[in-house]
């Protein structure tokens, strides 16, 4: 690694961990949706216990990812990759920080891989101008402060995958395969399969989309019997690893409805904003949030580039680009919508090779106006700059405020809340279940289930007998303390309503009976025998 590599590395790295950790610097309490929730929920369980688990434990698996078809209750829906890396963690430091920490470096590592693929393809400036960039991408900071860490943390993986499959596709068509780079490619698509799964989708659709076009423009098939022994072994390889974690996800619920396909979507770039509104906000998926119009103009230069010069690297991210609107349209070619929340998420790959093509078409054009060789290092070096100002003037604002002010307030795990989690974590069977009422949003139901290791769940007016829980005892639990905080807000007469619904709740309901629990206007009650509905 050169010098002026190492410099630019070490900048991003400090300007990424100073602003990605933004969003628990100042409040240390996790943060997240119920994904978030659901992980932390494992890696933790898998600490505190001191052993790898191949079955949830009781709270966690009695929540929505409850059976497998084929391994049957409680089984994992992840093999184990990303929750170990939790539970390492927390060996080494607090039990939330250190979490939150690999949470925070992991999704931003691919902007390194994003500058390790550039600088090997196409030199120093667009690796730093792209990378730099990707610091402030919002598709890829809302997966990470939802938490849906192992999707992310899949798709990172990408652009070094790429890069390894380049090297040895260049090398086999040249006549002289380097099967080295064809086992990295395997074991990289092995830590996709144990990360998440449609980061491996997304590498089997970008692989034989480069290989055939590596075939259109060298006219040949570089098979031959060494070769396909090679691609065996590492097929091999590659199956030892997955297979023993196959069930897990053949034996997921779930199925894909055929329903009208809507081959207006095929004109589309990317998924539209309202079929996914129930998921993702309007600006996970849209162009201007993510990027400016002005960038525009240097992507598709970039791509016309491409296509024109149709070098073997080029025809590398070309490839990229044709897969990742195959991923986007998934819904078109399998017949069924069911799946847009997910091919939303596909989004994430998109950013690193954007943001790619504006560098390198951007810093084309000294090139392509004939300068002499100095004058043109030098306007490269001066567009880079200027790109990199601009970036950080008009992404920079808008994603340092999404990390700063995300989760804040009650919208958040409380202190009260998480004092009550302890306690319900101290003085209730590990098999108990709690029916929560009056916090404010799902996902604090599901950090106070992760903080406790108890099932703790909302209460929707009635008691649900649920399956493996026959035997648990029921405890209810009353929460005003959000309500108290949205009293003294613009929500009074909202939140004053809600209180007083819930008071009668509780009278109607215990009247008689003191709590286990009183404090920070919180309440837990023994339910003696629930009404089963």
């Amino acid at each position: 690694m050169k010098r002026k590599d190492a410099v630019v590395l070490a900048v991003i790295f400090i300007i990424a961990l100073s602003m990605w950790t933004l969003p628990f610097q100042d409040n240390q309490l996790p943060f997240g949706e119920g994904d978030s929730a659901w992980h932390f929920s494992i890696g933790d369980y898998i600490y505190s216990a001191n052993t790898a688990v191949w079955r949830l434990p009781f709270y966690v698996g009695l929540w929505y990812y409850g059976f497998n078809n084929i391994l049957g209750a409680f089984a994992l829906e992840y093999p184990p990759a990303n929750h170990m890396n939790y539970a390492l963690m927390q060996l080494f430091g607090e039990r939330f920080v250190s979490v939150m920490l690999f949470r925070a470096i992991t999704s931003f590592l691919g902007i390194f891989a994003t500058y390790f693929l550039l600088r090997k393809l196409y030199g120093f400036l667009p690796a730093a101008l792209a990378s730099f960039a990707l610091i402030f991408s919002l598709r890829e900071q809302m997966i990470y402060i939802w938490g849906q860490q192992p999707t992310l943390i899949s798709f990172v993986i990408v652009p070094v995958l790429l890069y390894a499959f380049y090297r040895y596709f260049d090398s086999l068509f040249e006549g002289n395969p380097r099967s080295v780079y064809l086992f990295i490619g395997a074991a990289l698509l092995a830590s996709q399969y144990f990360l998440h799964v449609q980061g491996i989708i997304f590498s089997a659709l970008t692989i034989p989309i480069f290989f055939v076009l590596m075939v259109i423009k060298h006219k040949k098939l570089p098979f031959s019997r060494e070769t396909l022994l090679t691609f065996g072994m590492a097929l091999i390889a590659l199956l030892a690893v997955a297979l023993p974690f196959a069930s897990i996800y053949l034996g997921a619920q779930g199925s894909s409805v055929p329903d009208q396909r809507d081959f207006s979507r095929l004109l589309q770039w990317t998924v539209p904003a309202e079929p996914v509104s129930g998921s993702f906000p309007p600006e996970f998926v849209s162009f201007s949030s993510e990027y400016r119009i002005w960038m525009l103009p240097f992507i598709l230069l970039g791509i016309v580039l491409m296509l024109i010069r149709r070098k073997n690297s080029d025809l590398l991210m070309l490839s990229w680009l044709i897969a990742i609107y195959i991923a986007f349209h998934l819904d078109v070619i399998l017949g069924s919508s069911q799946w847009l929340g997910r091919i939303a998420r596909m989004g994430i790959a998109e950013p690193p090779l954007f943001f790619s093509l504006m560098a390198v078409g951007l810093l084309s054009i000294p090139s392509l106006i004939r300068l002499p060789a100095q004058p043109r290092i030098l306007a490269k070096y001066a567009l880079a700059i200027i790109m990199a100002v601009m970036i950080a003037f008009t992404l920079g604002s808008s994603s340092r405020d999404t990390l700063s002010y995300v989760y804040s307030g009650i919208s958040r795990i409380t202190p009260s809340q998480m004092e009550t989690a302890q306690w319900l974590s101290d003085n209730t069977p590990s098999n108990a279940v709690i029916y929560g009422i009056g916090t404010w949003t799902y996902p604090k139901t599901r950090w106070m289930l992760a903080v406790s290791q108890r099932h703790v769940m909302r209460f929707e007016g009635s008691f649900i007998e649920q399956p493996y829980a026959y035997e648990s005892p029921f405890y209810m639990l009353f929460d005003y303390s959000d309500l108290a905080v949205l009293a003294n807000s613009q929500y009074r007469e909202n939140a004053l309503a809600q209180i007083s619904q819930m008071e009668q709740t509780e009278s109607s309901m215990f009247n008689s009976t003191a709590p286990l629990y009183d404090k920070n206007d919180m309440r837990i009650y023994y339910v003696e025998k629930p009404a089963v509905s």
